[in-house]
């Protein structure tokens, strides 16, 4: 099959939900061992009906002269743990229709699930924080995800947020990053960076479980040295 009838497959899905993929980049890399080639795909922050993925790749592999794939199958990165899945396919057809498979089956890891939610619904989730504490002199403006890398190695993966957070008529801006990390024993962690202004406060988590609230905690903590010094 014709590396260009795969790109004109992937272009075809995607392009009919434009506006709702932040971006869909391609690069050719070779394997370790030289053999072949590699078409990657790369997106980021995709809004699929019910669906948000922050980030995914699929990858195909192809002859040297990048011409054609080598096997009916692509892999997809289904975590940010580096994690991928192997997905064979008949056709061009069968290939459009499994990639559409996973993502409205939301077919992805739980940190893949747990960023992407907080994408989907930053504003509810960090307020649902503000309220369970009652703190009522903070409310969240808006939110960006402007993806720092397009294309790059799965292990320098990180992501990148910004928030917007209101009190009284003034805007504070936070930016947050999520980096993951390997301790002495390969170990993944999480290292999770708040900045305001010139300050940042870092954290180390082994799991992204209610990352919203460990955000929230911190953004409450750094305003309130701020304005109540």
């Amino acid at each position: 099959m014709k590396i260009t009838e795969i790109e004109l497959a992937i272009k075809d899905i995607f392009e009919k939900q434009k506006g709702l993929v932040k971006t869909v980049d391609t690069v050719f890399e070779k394997t370790p061992d030289g053999k072949l080639e590699k078409l990657v795909i790369s997106i980021h922050d995709l809004r699929w009906q019910d669906t948000t993925v922050i980030h995914t790749k699929f990858i195909f592999y192809c002859n040297l002269e990048r011409t054609d794939i080598v096997k009916n199958m692509f892999s997809y990165l289904y975590d940010i743990t580096c994690v991928y899945q192997d997905v064979e396919f008949e056709n061009l057809i069968d290939l459009k229709r499994k990639i559409k498979d996973i993502i409205n089956s939301n077919k992805f890891g739980k940190d893949i699930q747990l960023l992407s939610e907080l994408i989907d619904t930053p504003g509810v989730l960090i307020s649902s924080y503000f309220r369970q504490q009652e703190i009522t002199e903070y409310s969240v403006g808006n939110f960006r995800y402007e993806p720092k890398f397009k294309i790059s190695p799965c292990k320098e993966t990180h992501f990148d947020f910004d928030i917007d957070i209101e009190n009284a008529g003034n805007t504070y801006t936070f930016n947050v990053c999520v980096e993951k990390k390997h301790d002495v024993n390969k170990e993944i962690k999480y290292e999770i960076r708040v900045k305001l202004m010139d300050e940042i406060t870092t954290v180390e988590v082994d799991k992204l479980i209610n990352l919203h609230f460990l955000i929230g905690g911190k953004i409450v903590e750094m305003l309130d040295k701020l304005l109540k010094k």
